[in-house]
Formats: C-alpha cells, structure tokens, sequence
C-alpha cells in the first residue's frame, strides 16, 4: 500500500470513530470495513490491554532513566525532576498523550521520576493529527483547570510519512536550528506503537528509518515501541490450518494464506509472498519424522519485507510487512541502539497478561476474571514489545 492509501486508511478510521458523514463511504468489500460510527465497546477487552501495554511501557522507559542515573540531561539542570522531550512515530490521533504527559507525575514517586515535558507527534493522517491536536488542547486545558491546577508541558502534531526518508532529513534541518520554539535539538524517548511495520518493505527502509531513530536521540536516549512479532506470524502461517476460505496448495495460488478470527484478518499480499508460504507449509508438513517437525516449527521463519494485509476493525486496514526481531535488533545495533532486555519492556507479551496487570481490580473491563478470551489472546499475541537505548 502507497502512503498516500495509508493516510486516506486511517482518515476513513479516524472518520468512522467520530461518526462523520464521510465515514458512509464503505472500504473495499473483500476488506471487511464497515461505514458508519464505529462501536469501539465490541473490542473493549483487547483495547484496554493496549492501553495497559503503552502505559506498561512508557513507566518502565522513565524507571529505566532513574535507575541507570540518566534522569537529568545535561542541558536541563534546574532543580524538580527532569523534563523529557518525547517523538512519536505514527502518533494516531493522540490517545497516548495523556500517558505521556501524566506519567509519574503523581503518587509516591512524583518529583523523583522524570516527566515528560514536549510530545512532539507525526502521522501520515491528516484527520488523525487534526484530532490529536484537539484532544492535546483539551487535555492540557482541563490540566490547568482542574482542582491540582496542573502545568503540563508541550504537546504538537503534525502531518508527515514519518517512515520516508524525506522526514528524517526535515527533522535533522529542524533539530539544527532549534530555534523559536521549534522542533528540540535532541529527544529523550521516542516511541513507535503497532506502527514500524510499516517501514521495513526492505531492509534499506529498516535501516534508514532506524538510522533516522538514533539520530535524533540523545546518547542513552531511549526507543520503544510495540511491533508485529514475525517469528508468531511466521508460526502460524506455516504450520497452522488457514483460517479463510482454506488453504493454499502447492502451485495455486487462486487463495492467499491467511489468518483471521472475529476480530482480525491477515493475508499475504503479491505472488512471491504466496508462494513462499505455501512451498515452506509444504515443505513443513512432509517432513515424516516428529522430532524434526517440531524443530521445523520452531524455526519457521518468514523474510523481512514479506507483506501482508491486516484488518482489525476500527483500528488497523492497511498492508503491512513482517519484521523478524533479529533485523531489527541488528539494524538497531548497527545505528548504535542496545536492546534493553531488563525487566518486560523487549519480551513478547502474549503470555504475560495476567502477570503485567497485576490486580485484577485494574482489569474488570476483560470480564472473566480477568481473562482475555481466545479470540483476543489470538491477537494480541501476534504482538511484541522492544525498548532501545543509545549508547
């Protein structure tokens, strides 16, 4: 998918949340869109998991700042905790701001943990920018109305393809002057939630994006983010029974691999893909001895770039492609960014729900006691967490 089909995606989605007349114009039929206002209380458990996720990690990136004594930067010596500047990549239409600009401002630990000051948000959408500037105003209004009368500090957003290489050059030129309020010399944290798929059709894409990443961080700044796990795709596309219409043989490719359940659909895009699954799915299945299935399975790999097309409604419509964590720890390595494996923030978390949420009180929303059900346990394992710091 262009860029330009990517923005007009996610302002059909955008539209659709908000209930709009231009949300009547019905996605392509064989995508499983539907026009009208959206009922977001149908995914109501799997999105207040993401929630907990983001939240999860973006307290995590500013305990990781307190405990390795890089809470202060050296340009910011007044006295209070540190004030952080954040990027975010594929910023949507702002729903993690108040994550950011309220974390560990209250509680035990405020005043010790460091804060975060300016977001600085950029989406390809330009409905999406256009409401989390709305929400930004809002949010920061309410802040300082409110019985605490709370200064929060900057929040913008602004319409770009974050993932080209054209932004990266636009952001160094802003960086450089600094000047008037603009774009800050240097980030502390820049973050990319369920978005980086979207840059890596090649690994010259990976890396310039990566590249861009670290160049923009001050050193032991820190890059976090949720992605697509590829080693779970590739799992379930090479060895799992296709869940649509059948699977496809050997040869014919009149029906592309693919995945799905109430909530979700993936399919692999173009020719090349498709065969590519089915050959290694056959490959897999001939293998006679039950040892070295298993260990088939547990190899099984798909390439950085495969691209596949992903519908979660209300939330995800676009063609992405696969990232196998090992490229993008070795693109990150390369660009002077060192994988974080303390604590949670760069392991899979599709089996640590109950263990992340804690009590259950936090999580009535799931029902079951906290459960998530199958359906969504199949989604949102198909995800994974990362957090990079530079060196």
């Amino acid at each position: 998918m262009q860029p330009a089909n990517v923005a007009a995606s996610y302002d059909r989605i955008t539209a659709q949340h908000d209930g709009s007349a231009s949300a009547a114009k019905l996605l392509d039929d064989k995508r499983g869109a539907v026009g009208g206002k959206l009922d977001d209380d149908a995914q109501l458990p799997f999105r207040h998991f993401n929630n907990f996720v983001k939240k999860r990690l973006i307290n995590e990136s500013l305990d990781i700042f307190t405990r390795r004594g890089l809470a202060r930067t050296p340009d910011r010596s007044k006295a209070g905790p540190a004030q952080l500047a954040v990027l975010d990549l594929a910023s949507g239409r702002g729903g993690d701001l108040q994550k950011w600009l309220f974390s560990n401002r209250a509680g035990r630990m405020a005043g010790v943990h460091p804060v975060v000051s300016d977001v600085w948000g950029f989406d390809i959408s330009p409905n999406c920018v256009e409401a989390a500037n709305v929400r930004a105003a809002d949010i920061i209004q309410s802040a300082a109305n409110g019985p605490q009368k709370m200064t929060l500090g900057r929040a913008r957003f602004e319409v770009a393809d974050c993932f080209s290489p054209g932004f990266w050059n636009m952001l160094r030129a802003r960086q450089a002057k600094d000047e008037g309020g603009d774009i800050p010399a240097s980030f502390d944290l820049c973050a990319s939630f369920f978005a980086l798929h979207y840059s890596c059709g090649t690994a010259e894409r990976l890396k310039a994006t990566v590249d861009g990443i670290a160049a923009a961080l001050r050193p032991g700044g820190l890059f976090l983010g949720t992605i697509v796990d590829a080693t779970e795709l590739a799992k379930r596309l090479l060895t799992e029974p296709a869940t649509v219409q059948g699977a496809p043989q050997a040869g014919d490719l009149s029906m592309p691999a693919s995945l799905s359940n109430e909530l979700f659909q993936v399919t692999v895009l173009t020719e090349s893909a498709q065969t590519f699954v089915a050959t290694e799915r056959e490959r897999i299945a001939n293998i006679e001895d039950a040892d070295a299935r298993r260990e088939a399975v547990k190899k099984a790999a798909v390439p950085l770039g495969l691209p596949y097309y992903f519908h979660l409604g209300g939330h995800v419509d676009s063609d992405e492609f696969a990232v196998p964590f090992e490229a993008l720890v070795a693109a990150c390595d390369a660009a002077g960014l060192s994988l974080i494996e303390e604590g949670s923030v760069s392991r899979p978390h599709d089996c640590r729900v109950i263990d992340w949420l804690g009590d259950k009180t936090k999580i009535r929303a799931f029902g079951n006691e906290g459960e998530l059900s199958v359906n969504e346990r199949r989604l949102t394992s198909l995800y994974r967490s990362y957090c990079f710091e530079k060196r």
